[in-house]
C-alpha cells in the first residue's frame, strides 16, 4: 500500500533551504502532478479518460506532496538523515 506520494523537482530545489519540507497538494494538483509525472501516450479519447480516472483516484486516495528539497548532494543527504531521524522519533 502507498502511504505518500512526494513529487520532488529540480525546480524546488533550494540553495537556502536546510531541510526536507514536504507540502501537501490537493486533489487536483495531484492529479495533474501524476499525469504530468508520467510518460503517458493514448491514442484515443477512451484512453485519456482513463489515465484521468486514474490519476484522479490516486489524487483522491493518497496524501499528495510538494517537496522542496537543499540543493546540492552533500546538503540533500544531511536533510534526508534528518527527515528519516525525526520521522522515525
Amino acid at each position: 500500500m502507498v502511504e505518500e506520494i512526494w513529487f520532488i523537482d529540480g525546480a524546488r530545489r533550494a540553495p537556502e533551504a536546510a531541510d526536507i519540507r514536504p507540502k501537501r497538494i490537493g486533489e487536483t494538483d495531484a492529479a495533474l502532478a501524476v499525469m504530468t509525472s508520467l510518460f503517458l501516450g493514448g491514442s484515443s479519447p477512451e484512453a485519456w479518460r482513463g489515465f484521468l480516472s486514474l490519476a484522479g483516484s490516486v489524487a483522491a486516495t493518497v496524501p499528495t506532496f510538494e517537496a522542496l528539497m537543499p540543493a546540492g548532494i552533500d546538503r540533500l543527504q544531511a536533510a534526508a538523515i534528518r527527515y528519516t531521524v525525526n520521522s522515525a522519533s
